[in-house]
């Protein structure tokens, strides 16, 4: 009868632990779901419809912080934006595209300091333009994100490198 006890007791105390793990997120963990969740709201099927479109536009703004700085080889796309002017060039952007795919890989997180997050990671790039054309590129990006109300936001985005194939 002991045994029984003990055995329906472990089977408690080890269900207890995954409920903690997964109600209590690493911040790691935190960070990169933000990734993973800005790849899903800026990737498009080519049978996305205009309601799913500014669905997607309006969630994009709640992913950056008041002012958000983005470096890259191209001067157009460099600067520091707000939340609704990437939203704005994100539009655009997607407009051109039929389908658009973006997505993170190889992300390695560092917590400077409280509250920031410094991530490398690898961006793929990949889409058909409405002309037909094919587009897959490949960037190394170092990224950081701040944390503001319990939300990690993206502050930067810098284009280290463009990789080739």
């Amino acid at each position: 009868m002991k045994t029984k006890h003990l055995f329906l007791a472990a089977i408690i105390f080890a269900g207890g632990i995954l409920i903690v793990f997964h109600l209590f997120e690493s911040e790691e963990k935190k960070v990169k779901k933000q990734f993973t969740l800005l790849s899903e709201v800026a990737s498009k099927d080519s049978d996305e419809s205009i309601i799913a479109t500014a669905q997607k536009m309006q969630k994009l703004r709640t992913f950056f912080d008041k002012q958000c700085e983005l470096k890259t080889h191209l001067d157009y796309l460099s600067g520091t934006f707000t939340p609704e002017e990437i939203v704005s060039h994100g539009t655009l952007g997607r407009a051109q595209f039929s389908r658009f795919s973006l997505r993170f890989s190889d992300l390695k997180v560092e917590f400077p300091e409280k509250g920031i997050a410094k991530v490398t990671l690898t961006l793929r790039v990949s889409g058909m333009l409405k002309n037909s054309e094919h587009i897959d590129e490949i960037h190394e990006v170092e990224s950081a994100l701040r944390k503001i109300e319990k939300r990690w936001l993206f502050s930067s985005f810098r284009v280290v490198e463009i990789l080739k194939r």
